[in-house]
């Protein structure tokens, strides 16, 4: 499955490219799906057309045109138009995306299920971290030294 990104509506105005990046380049890991995101506007210096960021394919409309019209295109050429999910919550490029039988995800809902990754990892984190405290107390025993009463839970 390859992940078609509206890049801009995807951000939205709270985020940067880089904080969206971000967020794709953890779906991408956690999932293990392809995610080409495409940007409005110029090339980021850091990050120019063609590159990728943790696996997220990065590309940027060309002048004059905005990421709709390279989505749409990048939908005519697909050989397998099942195999894509258009992310956006423009209706124009959603409706565009159903009739040439491409999967659909608004952006609320992509960012949904990104949040479900973000708790899952930030659950897997803690359930990782070791028990220090609790684990001092039985080494400081070990070796003879009480801890004091004021540190006591």
């Amino acid at each position: 499955m390859l992940y078609l990104i509206d890049g801009n509506n995807v951000m939205g105005r709270k985020r940067t490219r880089q904080e969206l990046l971000s967020l794709l380049a953890s779906f991408v890991y956690h999932k293990k799906a392809k995610v080409h995101v495409i940007f409005d506007g110029a090339p980021d210096p850091h990050h120019p057309e063609g590159s990728a960021y943790h696996g997220v394919k990065i590309s940027y409309s060309q002048r004059g045109k905005d990421a709709d019209s390279k989505i749409r295109n990048f939908v005519e050429r697909a050989s397998n138009p099942r195999q894509l999910t258009v992310v956006t919550s423009d209706r124009s490029l959603a409706s565009y995306s159903k009739i040439h039988s491409v999967k659909h995800l608004e952006t609320a809902e992509f960012l949904a299920l990104i949040g479900e990754i973000k708790q899952k990892e930030t659950l897997q984190k803690q359930d990782n971290k070791p028990q220090v405290k609790g684990e001092l107390k039985e080494w400081l025993r070990y070796f003879g030294f009480e801890p004091h009463e004021a540190d006591q839970d």
